[in-house]
């Protein structure tokens, strides 16, 4: 078995991306399989708050995790940012769709900080 080919036992199944931190034998049938890389966990701050009451929105800090995912048998890599396990606040972005957002929130920023 090659180093691509770790965590699953079956011999070139399945060839692990080279970000692949994942121990497939633990994920369970190949529908419940995917790669995923190494988190990077940002400490970020966001606004938050009452939704529906009448209580002032306060800044609060949360950690962020960036990090790759695949599909089992797909070709697609997407980059996951969420908070942690909440499904709801967790988003899985083509590589694409993330260079946009990340270069939509530097010009949002930058646009922010030139105009005060």
């Amino acid at each position: 078995m090659t180093g691509n080919d770790r965590g699953h036992g079956r011999e070139n199944e399945e060839h692990c991306p080279s970000w692949c931190v994942a121990e497939h034998e633990h994920q369970g049938d190949d529908h419940q399989r995917w790669h995923f890389s190494t988190c990077h966990e940002l400490q970020l701050s966001e606004l938050a708050g009452p939704v529906e009451s009448e209580g002032p929105r306060v800044e609060v800090s949360l950690p962020f995790d960036v990090c790759l995912e695949r599909p089992w048998g797909a070709k697609t890599t997407y980059v996951l940012i969420g908070v942690g396990a909440e499904q709801a606040r967790t988003f899985c972005l083509t590589l694409e769709s993330a260079d946009r957002l990340a270069a939509a929130m530097s010009e949002v920023a930058s646009d922010a900080r030139r105009r005060g």
